[in-house]
Parts: structure tokens; sequence; C-alpha cells
């Protein structure tokens, strides 16, 4: 499958068997890409992606081995950028390491952040996902 991927940073790959095989860069993004049934992947944000940067991500509603979005250093996030990935109901891992976590809602405050109400709702949207904090 060839994928144009819009969203700025690294498409990752690694085994689709194997966990705990490390992730390989496989494209900075944006880029066009192939995918292979034997694969899943993983996209790691550019830290200077701001919300309208995932726009894109709502290609992937049925690219199913897209199981990690990491959004580590991402400073500029808000709370909509965890909406956009609500409806990718097939990930296993959402990274936000070094994010700014705020502790109402980002649009409240008019600042850059990401809620823990945001966090609590990609939760309970995708239950098998792990949300790495």
């Amino acid at each position: 499958v060839t994928l144009n991927i819009s969203v700025p940073g690294e498409w990752l790959e690694r085994p689709a068997n194997d966990g705990d095989h490390p992730w390989r860069l496989v494209a900075v993004t944006p880029s066009t890409v192939t995918a292979y049934a034997q694969h899943v992947y993983g996209l790691r944000i550019a830290p200077s992606a701001e919300d309208d940067d995932l726009l894109g991500l709502i290609y992937f509603v049925q690219f199913e081995t897209l199981e990690m979005v990491d959004l580590t250093n991402c400073r500029k996030l808000t709370d909509r950028a965890l909406e956009l990935l609500r409806p990718l109901k097939h990930l296993k891992q959402i990274k936000l390491q070094g994010c700014r976590i705020v502790g109402l809602s980002g649009r409240l405050l008019r600042r850059k952040g990401i809620s823990r109400g945001a966090i609590h709702t990609i939760q309970q949207a995708i239950p098998g996902c792990q949300i790495v904090q």
C-alpha cells in the first residue's frame, strides 16, 4: 500500500509480531511511503507541529497497522490534537512525554497545552491504547 503522509515527522516500522523489536526509521515526513503487511507502523510527530499539522491523520482511520503516535516534545499542541487522534481506534500507544500538560482546557486558558481532561477522553475513546506521559 502506498501512503502519502502529510503530517510532519518520522514514519517508523517494525515487524508485526514482535512488539519488543525497536522502531526503525523509514522516512522523514511529509513523504510518500510504502506499507507492507508484515509490518506495523508508528508516526513520530515533529516537535514543531501545531494542531492543524495533524489534520492528515484522518487518512489513517482505516489503516489498522498504524499502532503508535509519538507526540514527544510537541509543546505547541492543544486538546484539539488529541481530538484528531480519537477516530484512530486501532492505536496501541500514544506518547506525550515532554508535551505541555495543563490542568484545565488549553482553549480556556488561551495558551498551548493538552489538558488532563483531553487525556482522559482519549483513554475512554481508545480503551486499549497506552498513554505514555
